[in-house]
């Protein structure tokens, strides 16, 4: 069902948080994309027979959709800009999809950004799924989350409950903040905070509700940094294992601002993706950070 996955206390510089475990959500597909898709997963497709999307060839999107289609028996087709040669042989997200059976079709820069600007035209038994599922079909499995939250801070007698999450598009917490009894922080890890209030904005109505909080230090995403690497390595001491990408870069903020967290009401959205990190990996072993 992917649903009720386990919260743990979580110990973090000294300060109580707890794990939302949404990384053991289901072997295929978990974390966050396991909750945008969670209406997809449980949709009536018969009239579909392919799901299509678009974004980059390591993408966390990109490999759930992949499961997705696999579960549901649906032909899946995904646009990508041209492989670099390092991918030529495929590995991490991008071997997973493939595996899964899906059908990547590389684009020209042009044709991939006028995908990216006036979307996809869509087909009979077709289904278009936005980059990184910023859709509002999302909603339906990021309220349940919420709702789940909801309960264990009641049943907990958390009196002033805070949930962070990370973002790319912002979806999971611009639909969190609609449901979620507490304070919604999110980190943005791909663009700035102007960019992720921008893509909130086309979601919901008041994306102010999100605190957004950030480093002082630029990080590009995808692009391999001592800090995260030293963050990664951190975190591994707690047996959880979290994604390169998204997770680490939040956790590093989070300690930039402990102090907004130091009353241990905080809840800690695990993200899922653990398999992207594999080519992130190969990446850092080959700069030698």
């Amino acid at each position: 069902m992917l649903a009720n996955s386990p919260i743990e206390p979580f110990v973090f510089e000294d300060v109580k948080f707890w794990l939302k475990r949404d990384d053991l959500l289901d072997d295929e597909l978990d974390g966050n994309k396991a909750r945008k898709f969670y209406s997809l997963l449980n949709a009536d497709m018969d009239k579909i027979d392919t799901i299509i999307s678009f974004g980059g060839a390591q993408s966390n999107a990109m490999y759930s959709l992949s499961a997705l289609a696999k579960k549901k028996q649906k032909r899946f087709v995904y646009f990508t800009k041209k492989l670099p040669k390092v991918l030529s042989e495929p590995i991490g997200n991008l071997k997973y999809a493939l595996q899964n059976g899906m059908l990547l079709v590389e684009l020209k820069s042009d044709e991939y950004y006028d995908i990216a600007q006036n979307g996809y035209k869509v087909k009979a038994g077709e289904l278009f799924v936005p980059q990184g599922g910023a859709f509002l079909l999302a909603r339906e499995g990021v309220w349940m989350l919420a709702g789940e939250l909801n309960r264990f801070c009641k049943h907990q007698n958390i009196k002033r409950p805070k949930v962070i999450v990370s973002s790319g598009t912002g979806t999971t917490a611009a639909f969190m903040s609609e449901r979620f009894d507490g304070d919604v922080y999110t980190v943005p890890c791909v663009g700035d905070s102007e960019y992720l209030r921008l893509q909130m904005s086309k979601l919901i109505k008041h994306p102010k509700l999100v605190k957004i909080i950030d480093s002082n230090t630029k990080y590009t995403f995808a692009k391999p940094h001592q800090d995260l690497w030293k963050m990664y390595q951190k975190l591994l001491s707690s047996k959880v294992h979290f994604d390169l990408l998204y997770d680490v870069k939040t956790w590093l903020v989070v300690s930039e601002n402990i102090e907004l967290f130091a009353d241990g009401e905080t809840i800690f959205v695990h993200s899922g993706g653990v398999r992207g990190n594999e080519s992130q990996m190969k990446r850092y072993m080959k700069l030698r950070i």
